[in-house]
């Protein structure tokens, strides 16, 4: 029998999946009906999860029935405490957020809630009665080291990876160099110092590699979200164009570059959540044909285009504001 807080809930999340529906057909909107949708896939989590948890009465009891018998007993030990409800609650807000930021963070989400769920259930597998020393090694040689550890692993060795990809791609090449060396300096005295302390506590272990991950990921991210530098060529220098947007106008209206070699469009973006970019086309009067179309990047960032142009006189612009142009000349 489905309890209040159960059937409550459930009712909730019925009623954001028809909003979610209705919102969908009537604004056309994906952000708002996928938050909605998720909405209510979090509230039937959350009634599945209080589901028979929680009664609405208390048992029925005979008026003619005899006092129960007291007996002596030993308590059992206490639930331990746990982190798997922090982390799933911090999972069901990624996973909230999702819709209204892009679509790997509800990717992620997704991931963090199914980790967060298979971690919650089997902390509370292992405080129930059934759970055995015997039990334990057969969950540990059958599920946790063939198929989770290296899952595992593999998953943790992804992320370093990409996290100090991103790290060493944003900065400078040079220093790129030293982070290398001291990150794998500080990996080799950090691998020794565990090595030579077989008797250290593993609390302690645990909590400064998870500060570190941590540290690491986010440093990554930042990394990410800064954008990679410009790589740097070897032989012939590349031939390098700048411009920049200011006041939404370019800071130049002419711009020269050489004729049939790769040419690099420095463009600095200054107007703070302002889009810009830099098009070529080619104005023939009655016919406008598009050359080159830079991707678009919002305000307080920097990208360089590369392109190679015939010999001609062009017109450069802004795509996304059409008073922003000047000449672009392509000589021998």
């Amino acid at each position: 029998m489905l309890s209040f807080p159960s059937r409550l809930l459930f009712g909730l999340s019925g009623l954001a999946f028809v909003v979610a529906a209705a919102y969908a057909i009537v604004a056309g909107d994906r952000a708002g009906a996928l938050l909605f949708a998720a909405t209510g896939a979090a509230g039937s989590v959350a009634a599945f999860a209080v589901l028979g948890t929680v009664g609405d009465t208390a048992p029925y009891v005979p008026a003619d029935a005899p006092p129960p018998a007291r007996r002596a007993g030993t308590p059992g030990p206490g639930a331990r405490p746990g982190q798997w409800p922090l982390l799933t609650a911090f999972a069901l807000g990624l996973l909230a957020i999702g819709p209204a930021v892009d679509r790997a963070t509800v990717y992620g989400g997704l991931v963090a809630v199914a980790i967060c769920a298979l971690g919650w259930f089997g902390l509370a597998w292992r405080e129930h009665p059934t759970w055995t020393s015997r039990v334990s090694s057969r969950v540990t040689d059958r599920l946790l080291v063939p198929v989770v550890l290296p899952l595992f692993a593999f998953g943790m060795a992804a992320t370093i990876a990409i996290s100090v990809s991103r790290i060493l791609l944003a900065v400078n090449k040079d220093v790129s160099v030293i982070i290398a060396l001291t990150l794998a300096l500080t990996l080799l005295v950090a691998f020794f110092t565990v090595a030579s302390r077989p008797m250290a506590r593993s609390t302690g272990l645990v909590a400064l590699a998870a500060v570190a991950g941590v540290t690491l990921v986010g440093a990554g991210i930042a990394g990410a979200s800064s954008g990679e530098r410009t790589i740097e060529r070897r032989g012939e220098a590349l031939p390098v164009v700048r411009v920049a947007a200011r006041g939404v106008k370019y800071s130049t209206d002419e711009l020269r570059a050489p004729a049939g070699r790769e040419v690099a469009i420095d463009f600095h973006n200054f107007d703070r959540d302002v889009y810009h970019n830099v098009a070529v086309y080619l104005d023939q009067g009655d016919q406008v044909t598009p050359v080159f179309n830079g991707q678009g990047i919002p305000g307080e960032k920097r990208i360089v285009y590369r392109h190679t142009f015939q010999a001609g006189t062009y017109r450069f612009q802004c795509d996304f504001h059409t008073n922003m142009k000047g000449q672009f000349v392509v000589s021998t």
